[in-house]
């Protein structure tokens, strides 16, 4: 009896062998099977160029293209017809001449509100006597341009920014700010204006002029001027770019648009004179900015020097208030 049960254990125990070994080989080609298939899947997912004939090709981003304005043309501020004459380049309205002697001041028609678009402009006949009669510019998109218009006078001049060819300055609000050169006939003028950071630069037959604008939030347009009797100007090109080609110069210098003035204007009274922003407060701390353009520039660093101390001792209450004023600035 016991040799019969030791022969019976045996067997079960040589059964479950097998069956153990059974399932070990079918695991093995499992595990061959899945890993096949895995093989097989990676092939599809990223084949090599010996395995297939299709490629994906991934689009490439020219980003020296640039898109040429066929569509803008010079609009008219004089509907009589007897103060200035177009005439057509490439079937628009691109070139004005003057018929009389007086402030001719002529906008593209095109609204700019974002993007970075530059254009190039040549007069003719506007020199007289060694002086340029002649001026580029940007004017705010809603404001429409009469004849006469002199943007150094108002309500002009609070609507309008212009780099005059005859003194190489560049006129914002009454003030003249030098730097760059003066321009002359048949020269290459361009402007190009950075709508997404607001700056504007110059360039005159190719090379960028120091004095530059920033500051711009608001749609404006280009627009050019002259003043005698058969000039005129041509509009050579009108672009949209990909990327800005104005660069920072060492001899750079700023035109700085309201907004620094009442930053400073407002940290400046509400600290030192805890008192309110007036208009008389304003006119005169603007005349202390504004003076960053002159040679000396010394009321300017007296004006730096006190935002300097604010932002050493009250650092927090500093940042506050410039947010303010950001705020302030953007809901006018």
């Amino acid at each position: 009896e016991l040799i019969r049960t030791a022969e019976e254990r045996a067997h079960i125990n040589e059964q479950q062998k097998i069956q153990a070994e059974e399932q070990l080989r079918t695991k093995d080609a499992d595990n061959q099977r899945l890993q096949n298939e895995i093989n097989q899947l990676r092939q599809i997912q990223a084949p090599s160029s010996a395995t297939h004939s299709t490629q994906v090709i991934q689009p490439v981003v020219d980003r020296n293209a640039t898109i040429e304005d066929n569509k803008s043309e010079l609009g008219n501020p004089d509907p009589t017809g007897q103060r200035v004459r177009f005439e057509r380049i490439q079937d628009l309205n691109r070139k004005a001449v003057a018929l009389k002697q007086g402030y001719l001041s002529v906008s593209l028609n095109k609204v700019i509100k974002d993007g970075i678009h530059r254009i190039e402009v040549r007069f003719e006949k506007s020199n007289s006597g060694g002086h340029q009669y002649g001026s580029v510019g940007i004017v705010k998109a809603g404001y429409k341009i009469p004849y006469p218009c002199n943007s150094n006078f108002d309500p002009h001049k609070q609507n309008m920014l212009e780099y005059y060819g005859g003194s190489g300055k560049v006129l914002f609000k009454g003030t003249l700010t030098p730097g760059n050169v003066q321009f002359s006939d048949d020269e290459l003028i361009a402007m190009e204006l950075n709508a997404d950071v607001g700056t504007l630069h110059f360039f005159v037959d190719g090379i960028q002029q120091p004095v530059f604008v920033i500051g711009i939030k608001e749609a404006v347009k280009f627009y050019f001027w002259t003043a005698k009797k058969d000039s005129s100007f041509s509009i050579v090109s009108v672009k949209k770019l990909p990327v800005p080609t104005a660069k920072t110069l060492p001899n750079e210098k700023v035109i700085q648009k309201q907004f620094f003035c009442r930053v400073v204007l407002y940290i400046y009274t509400t600290i030192t004179k805890q008192q309110q922003i007036g208009p008389e407060e304003l006119a005169e701390f603007e005349q202390i900015i504004l003076s960053i353009c002159e040679p000396d520039g010394n009321r300017i660093q007296e004006a730096d020097q006190k935002i300097l101390t604010l932002e050493r001792d009250a650092p927090d209450l500093f940042v506050q208030m410039i947010l303010a004023m950001v705020l302030q600035s953007y809901n006018e």
